[in-house]
Protein backbone atom coordinates (compact mmCIF):
# COMPACT_ATOMS: atom_id res chain seq x y z
CA UNK A 1 0.00 0.00 0.00
CA UNK A 2 2.81 2.39 0.81
CA UNK A 3 4.42 1.93 -2.60
CA UNK A 4 1.05 2.48 -4.29
CA UNK A 5 0.48 5.68 -2.30
CA UNK A 6 3.99 6.87 -3.18
CA UNK A 7 3.32 6.16 -6.86
CA UNK A 8 0.06 8.12 -6.74
CA UNK A 9 1.78 11.07 -5.05
CA UNK A 10 4.55 11.00 -7.66
CA UNK A 11 2.02 10.90 -10.49
CA UNK A 12 0.07 13.81 -8.97
CA UNK A 13 3.28 15.83 -8.63
CA UNK A 14 4.18 15.14 -12.27
CA UNK A 15 0.67 16.10 -13.42
CA UNK A 16 0.75 19.30 -11.34
CA UNK A 17 4.16 20.18 -12.79
CA UNK A 18 2.90 19.56 -16.34
CA UNK A 19 -0.16 21.75 -15.61
CA UNK A 20 2.13 24.52 -14.35
CA UNK A 21 4.23 24.33 -17.52
CA UNK A 22 1.09 24.45 -19.69
CA UNK A 23 -0.27 27.45 -17.78
CA UNK A 24 3.07 29.25 -18.12
CA UNK A 25 3.23 28.55 -21.86
CA UNK A 26 -0.37 29.68 -22.37
CA UNK A 27 0.12 32.87 -20.37
CA UNK A 28 3.33 33.65 -22.27
CA UNK A 29 1.68 33.08 -25.66
CA UNK A 30 -1.32 35.20 -24.63
CA UNK A 31 1.00 37.98 -23.49
CA UNK A 32 2.92 37.87 -26.79
CA UNK A 33 -0.15 37.99 -29.04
Amino acid sequence: MDSIAQGLLLALQLIARADGELLRIVSLSLRVS
